[in-house]
């Protein structure tokens, strides 16, 4: 009998429902706030090399790599090595994942829109399926953590639209739990790994009092 193939991923949604998707197609994953993991999370609650997906054969385990607050599953704390299931709820800090396997031409995330003509347009291509982007046809080369994913997914899904600062806020860390000056510091960071030169931006473009858009066409310098 031919063996199934299976495609695993973590599944990370934003308080305001949108779902990303980070493929699991290497050997080893590691997670926490260290650049060099494969899912930089923004969370001070995680420790720098907080935990690992570790494939082998056809399952998936995880492990905690002597975090100070631990990962737990279905808020019983990981000891050891685990073996994920599907649907499994991870939780690092106050990052929520779930662990999904399914067979290749399965999928059980809601299928995506068509691209919007803005969309097409842009200078910048947000993949939520695959954790990729790209800049002017380039594939970017710099990791983005995951609150950074979020706010370039979230912009770019309504390209050249301003986007209010508390719509923004509500949608990554839920209503009332953000303040105006993270926000501010999160577009900073994103800015730095997307511009050719972060102090005159041509893809993210501030809009003062009000909040941000993501350019459908290279903004010129002035």
């Amino acid at each position: 009998m031919k063996a199934v193939d299976k495609v695993a991923k973590l599944v990370i949604r934003s308080h305001g429902g949108s779902e990303y998707e980070i493929p699991l197609d290497r050997n080893r994953v590691q997670i926490g706030r260290s650049k060099d993991s494969e899912v930089i999370l923004d969370d001070e609650f995680a420790s720098r090399n907080h935990a690992a997906i570790e494939r082998r054969g056809d399952r998936y385990f995880i492990c905690d790599g002597g975090s100070t607050n631990g990962t737990l599953i279905k808020d019983e704390h990981v000891r050891g090595d685990r073996q994920l299931r599907n649907g499994d709820e991870i939780r690092i800090g106050e990052t929520e994942l779930t662990f999904r396997e399914e067979t290749s031409g399965q999928s059980t995330t809601k299928a995506l829109q068509p691209p919007s003509e803005d969309q097409l347009k842009s200078p910048v291509q947000v993949d939520t399926l695959a954790w990729e982007v790209w800049v002017d046809g380039k594939r970017l080369g710099q990791k983005l953590s995951v609150l950074e994913f979020k706010l370039l997914g979230y912009l770019y899904g309504r390209a050249n639209a301003v986007c209010a600062r508390d719509e923004i806020g509500t949608e990554l860390w839920g209503d009332g739990a953000y303040t105006h000056e993270m926000l501010h510091q999160l577009v900073h960071r994103l800015k730095r790994r997307l511009e050719p030169n972060p102090a005159i931006p041509r893809y993210i473009v501030s809009v003062p009092g009000v909040g941000y858009r993501l350019a459908c066409t290279e903004e010129s310098p002035e």
